[in-house]
């Protein structure tokens, strides 16, 4: 045995080329070997992560992703502000008949309303941040699948 393996070094110190080792006939490259193991270790890195990714990763992720849903439904879908544009059509329709009445008897809708241009300007706060919701759920389609559709 002892010898067989000095054989060996003796063939690999002088190779140039990979080594070729032969016994009845039968070759083996040692590149080959060396192919093989870097392949391998490929494979087992490419296959501990494909584990960690199925394994911890997805569900890690899953859970996340349902809490987000859970929250998007309770902020978006369940919220008073996915109503905004009727609480806005609702107010304006009876500030638009003080603003008639006042006219007809001459006065100003704030002797009627003292609050009436705290309301006019809520309406115009709220209807540009409606614009802005609009083109909110237009820009975050992602939202909009989270959220089933629903707002």
């Amino acid at each position: 045995m002892k010898k067989g393996v000095q054989k060996l070094w003796a063939e690999l110190s002088k190779a140039q080329k990979p080594a070729k080792l032969s016994k009845q006939g039968k070759e083996v490259k040692l590149s080959l070997v060396d192919d093989i193991e870097k392949q391998k270790g490929y494979l087992e890195d490419a296959y501990s992560e494909l584990s960690y990714i199925l394994n911890d990763w997805a569900g890690e992720k899953e859970d996340e992703l349902y809490k987000i849903q859970g929250e998007l439904d309770n902020i978006i879908v369940n919220s008073e502000a996915t109503s905004t544009d009727i609480f806005i059509q609702e107010l304006s329709e009876p500030l638009k008949r003080l603003e008639d009445n006042a006219k007809s008897l001459g006065i100003d809708p704030d002797e009627i309303y003292d609050e009436y241009q705290d309301a006019k300007d809520m309406i115009e706060d709220a209807s540009r941040l409606w614009r802005d919701w609009e083109d909110f759920k237009n820009e975050y389609p992602l939202i909009s699948r989270l959220t089933n559709l629903k707002f």
